[in-house]
């Protein structure tokens, strides 16, 4: 059976990994089922010429060891699959054939919590394993850090389409869109539903409403997931844009 979390408990959660602030959402002026859609970004890319842009689907592993675990996020080099928009954490990874990769990423949450900065995954020195890849329509994105061989961080940003397919996900986890949540109005009167996501390993399922976190057995470890959006507008198959972002650490 899926575990949700009920609407009314999302005003007491303490978002310390979702949103990076550890702010509780007890301090936020909000109704239960009112939603603000965050969003998330993705990319890699290198100082270095003569790596070649991914095409739309295309698969990038690399294994190395970090060299700068906070990069200026002005230094961000996208070149390999270009950031949606701006980044807030910037890693830099020399991998065993001597290239220097730069994968930047960051989260929104709805309310305007910035997401990941304060989110000590990997540090200098770690030895990393990283699958990239570039969504399929060109928009999407999302990676896996393994950190000595252990689960380190997963982030989709899914616009408009997945980035990750289910082949690239740990523990033979499947991520779908779950049960409609609230709907709300963009300030250009664009009606979106908002829906929870679903989380399902070969050991554990879990259902997060958006907004909210939780916590996955993966691989037999206890992993945080947290639901960065999941909206559709449009009905049926005259849905005109969407997104299913999450994150898990």
């Amino acid at each position: 059976m899926l575990r949700t979390i009920a609407p009314a408990s999302l005003l007491s959660l303490v978002l310390l990994g979702c949103s990076g602030l550890g702010m509780s959402g007890a301090n936020i002026d909000r109704l239960p089922n009112q939603v603000e859609a965050g969003t998330a970004v993705a990319c890699l890319g290198s100082p270095q010429p003569g790596l070649a842009e991914a095409e739309p689907g295309e698969l990038i592993t690399f294994q190395g060891v970090v060299r700068h675990p906070d990069l200026p996020s002005e230094e961000m080099h996208d070149n390999v699959a270009g950031c949606q928009d701006e980044v807030d954490v910037v890693i830099a990874i020399a991998d065993d054939r001597g290239r220097i990769w730069h994968l930047g990423w960051s989260w929104l949450m709805g309310w305007g919590w910035g997401g990941g900065v304060d989110l000590d995954t990997v540090e200098d020195g770690d030895e990393v394993e990283v699958s990239f890849r570039r969504g399929a329509n060109g928009e999407s994105a999302g990676f896996v850090v393994r950190r000595d061989g252990e689960l380190a961080l997963v982030l989709e940003a899914g616009l408009d389409g997945p980035g990750l397919e289910e082949e690239d996900l740990p523990g033979e986890l499947t991520v779908t869109r779950g049960a409609w949540w609230a709907y709300d109005l963009t300030e250009d009167g664009e009606l979106r539903d908002h829906f929870t996501i679903d989380f399902t390993s070969e050991s554990d399922e879990v259902r997060v409403p958006p907004d909210g976190d939780d916590v996955v057995e993966v691989e037999e470890d206890s992993q945080t997931v947290c639901t960065i959006a999941s909206w559709t507008s449009g009905q049926g198959e005259d849905v005109e844009a969407s997104e299913l972002s999450w994150v898990m650490f």
